[in-house]
């Protein structure tokens, strides 16, 4: 549903997050389908409800897998981009960059330094160090 929803198909990421049972999902599934809700709502302009689906997603992250919640908060950021609130979007995603840093998931921390970048909020260290 998450893939779905990133690609804008968002009546498909609908219909499969209506026949998810999220009470029987692994925690990462359950994660993926609120971030895609979220991303559903923002798309429909329900910017509330998207950040109120994305922060709860975040906060569902367990302690053990700060990768899965420097991800998950890439969602968290894309809904307060989408709801015009791009200081906290950069907040969320410096935040998720320092997580992702500290497991020296080059990858995230790349893709995260390309969305601080869209934002003009990279600093000049971090070019220079990706992964400092």
């Amino acid at each position: 549903a998450l893939l779905l929803a990133q690609q804008d198909r968002f009546d498909e990421a609908t219909a499969m997050i209506a026949e998810a049972d999220v009470d029987d999902q692994h925690w990462i599934r359950a994660l993926r389908c609120q971030a895609a809700r979220s991303r559903v709502l923002a798309a429909h302009g329900d910017h509330d409800a998207s950040i109120a689906e994305a922060r709860a997603a975040v906060d569902a992250v367990p302690p053990h897998a700060p990768s899965r919640a420097a991800s998950t908060m890439l969602e968290l950021a894309h809904a307060y981009e989408a709801a015009g609130r791009t200081s906290e979007a950069a907040s969320t995603l410096r935040d998720a960059r320092a997580l992702a840093a500290g497991k020296q998931n080059v990858a995230l921390v790349g893709l995260i330094d390309e969305r601080l970048h869209a934002l003009g909020a990279l600093s000049g260290a971090h070019q220079r160090h990706p992964v400092a």
